[in-house]
């Protein structure tokens, strides 16, 4: 049988696994064996994400639905996102899709991170990447990973298919 000890130091968990006398998990980072404290899917240690797995989907769920269709202002986007990566892409896609739509198709959580397999849906009246407005109406798939923490979406990863987009966009033949 495995024993293990946790030590609390200013907010941080450690976990030493006394049968085999290694740290397994240290602060915020993970070492040899990915390993977090969990009480009923909600993380403990400081600095990581305090909400279940269903808490997170409901906070991107909240998110998508706050910005779906709608004007997204910087100071919105501030309210959900502390990833200044993601705030400026929000606002470029704005800038050249207006009130664009992401329609969520799935959603899966784990941990910290929910993913969205997803569509973007709107219409090109900006410059997108030095291509004028074209007036047509695009619609791309993407796929979205959002790191949550401290009720924020602390990071992401976009990952679009912008052939698609530029097809449809006519910039590039089909």
């Amino acid at each position: 049988m495995i024993s293990t000890s946790f030590a609390l130091q200013a907010g941080n968990v450690e976990m030493i696994s006394q049968d085999y006398k290694r740290p397994v998990k240290r602060g915020t980072h993970f070492q040899w064996g990915e390993w977090a404290q969990d009480n009923g899917d909600r993380h403990t240690v400081k600095g990581v994400n305090h909400m279940s797995t269903e808490e997170n989907k409901a906070f991107i769920r909240s998110y998508l639905d706050a910005f779906s269709g709608k004007d997204k202002t910087k100071e919105k986007l501030e309210q959900f996102i502390a990833d200044p990566e993601l705030i400026q892409h929000a606002l470029a896609s704005e800038a050249a899709f207006p009130k664009y739509e992401i329609i969520a198709d799935e959603m899966i959580a784990e941990g910290d991170r929910v993913s969205i397999m997803a569509r973007m849906r709107g219409v090109h009246t900006g410059d997108f990447h030095g291509i004028p407005p074209t007036g047509k109406q695009v619609e791309t798939p993407l796929a979205v990973i959002y790191r949550l923490a401290d009720g924020m979406i602390a990071e992401s990863w976009v990952y679009t298919d912008r052939m698609t987009m530029l097809e449809q966009l006519g910039v590039m033949p089909g």
